[in-house]
């Protein structure tokens, strides 16, 4: 009987030591989860319940998960400003898993709450912090009028008491999870912005990179930018927490674009963000020409009366920065300077007016348009054009010469073009006609006969320019001696430009 004493003492040893062994076992393959507070729809969009967050930590302790403390949650959620679990993304929840080494974060919502008939319906959904995708999720509803209990004994007489009983039923596979689930060491990172200044360039000149973003884990040994222009290392700058560097642009037209390479640790384990931004190469300027229309071609010049379109014209269509118009008199005094940001405009309209608003003179006028693309190539395009909005001024004169008296009209005033055809009547103060003619040039004369004691006559014009400007004079006093008296011009009210 002895040895068989002794064989069941050693078996119940071995049986005992296979306990401990694995009880550590399946201790050291448990994992700690974060657990985040509830949210309560009950109280609106961002409404959290301390009251139920504590209910479901009391449930998952008694099924053996570990939690991590409420106190840390709260300190992740202030420094991440997270104020439910509404604002997480893939990222946080990844950040949690690497920042506490937990395989899991569960969230809870409470999405029906009654107080007055004991009511709530809540779900579970727990999230893997390695890639941040949900690996499990339940739901629990309940009511007083479902857990009526035998001559009312023990009816719950809140909420908690009301659900209590049926989480740990419901929070029961996250035992499982939580056991075989492994916190993984992670080098995932969230790509914040990548900015290049500037984005269009001409060959040679500097590209600047900025690069924001965020390293779980371990942060890359070496990041760099690279193009067909090379590759170039970025550093780290503390006040503006991002990575900064510049190349020089290559001399080639063209788009590159850039990828990202982070390298990790001594044996230089690389990855790459493909694609990540680009910049363009731009050389040649843009191709800039200007079409005026609504003018009239005389001789080599182009002249208008009343107002010019303006047509831009670009032979190869990309982004502009900016683009100026100029016009100056034909002595240089600048009249009208405007400049815009961003791309020329179909069509500008030119009133013959300055920077003022005011109507400019008769004259000559250089336009100039300028325009320049994102990487600073500059192009323009000038004409010259004859303003002309009002006829010339026509001056009378009477003069005697062989015991005749005469009618002197001439052109005056600022003109570039003459009338092409006037008509003439000098009338006596009582409105006898002295003299008529009319005529394509002037100056020219008209004889006429005064009458004897008048001093004074009425003079009245007509004409048109070779813009079909008008002139109109009516019943203009004249003195019969030999004064210079010059005749105002008087525009047609009721003409209507013909545009």
């Amino acid at each position: 009987m002895l040895p068989c004493r002794i064989l069941n003492k050693s078996a119940a040893i071995g049986f005992g030591c296979l306990l401990f062994l694995l009880f550590v076992v399946g201790n050291a393959a448990a994992q700690k989860i974060v657990l985040m507070p509830m949210a309560d729809l009950s109280k609106g969009e961002n409404g959290i319940n301390l009251g139920f967050t504590k209910a479901v930590e009391t449930s998952l302790k008694q099924l053996g998960v570990e939690l991590v403390s409420r106190s840390d949650v709260k300190l992740f959620m202030a420094r991440n400003k997270v104020r439910t679990y509404r604002y997480l993304d893939s990222y946080l929840v990844k950040k949690i898993g690497a920042e506490f080494e937990v395989p899991l974060v569960v969230i809870g919502t409470i999405a029906e709450l009654q107080e007055e008939e004991p009511t709530i319906g809540i779900t579970f959904t727990a999230l893997d912090t390695t890639d941040g995708a949900p690996v499990w999720a339940a739901s629990v509803a309940t009511s007083a009028q479902e857990q009526v209990r035998m001559l009312g004994i023990g009816e719950p007489k809140t909420v908690i008491e009301l659900v209590r009983p049926l989480l740990k039923e419901t929070l029961q596979p996250l035992v499982k999870l939580a056991y075989q689930a492994e916190a993984s060491e992670s080098r995932d990172y969230q790509l914040l912005g990548f900015h290049l200044s500037p984005g269009y360039v001409q060959g040679g000149q500097v590209v600047g990179a900025n690069l924001k973003v965020k390293f779980l884990g371990q942060r890359p040994t070496l990041i760099a930018a690279e193009s067909e222009a090379g590759k170039s290392y970025l550093q780290y700058d503390r006040q503006t927490d991002s990575y900064v560097g510049e190349w020089f642009a290559p001399r080639e037209n063209g788009t590159y674009k850039v990828d990202l390479r982070f390298e990790w640790g001594r044996e230089r384990t690389v990855e790459r963000i493909t694609s990540v931004a680009s910049f363009e190469v731009i050389n040649r300027p843009p191709g800039l020409t200007m079409e005026i229309k609504k003018g009239v071609k005389i001789g080599q010049r182009l002249a208008f009366r009343d107002h010019l379109l303006i047509l831009p014209r670009l032979d190869n269509l990309r982004p502009m920065a900016g683009w100026a118009l100029e016009i100056k008199r034909a002595d240089g005094e600048p009249e009208v300077y405007e400049e815009h940001e961003g791309d020329l405009p179909e069509r500008m309209v030119w009133e013959g007016r300055g920077s003022d608003g005011a109507k400019l003179a008769n004259g000559v006028y250089d336009l100039t348009l300028e325009v320049w693309d994102l990487a600073g190539n500059r192009s323009s395009d000038s004409q010259r054009v004859v303003l002309q909005s009002s006829t010339p001024k026509v001056k009378g004169r009477i003069t005697y010469s062989g015991g005749k008296a005469h009618l002197n009209l001439a052109a005056g005033g600022l003109f570039e073009f003459p009338l092409t055809s006037w008509q003439a009547d000098l009338r006596s103060m009582k409105g006898q006609l002295l003299t008529r003619g009319e005529g394509k040039q002037l100056p020219a004369q008209l004889e006429f006969t005064p009458i004897a004691g008048e001093i004074e006559a009425y003079l009245s014009v007509s004409g048109e320019d070779l813009l079909g400007n008008r002139l109109r004079i009516t019943r203009q006093k004249i003195r019969l001696v030999e004064v210079d008296e010059q005749v105002e011009e008087q525009k047609v009210k009721s003409w209507v430009p013909d545009f």
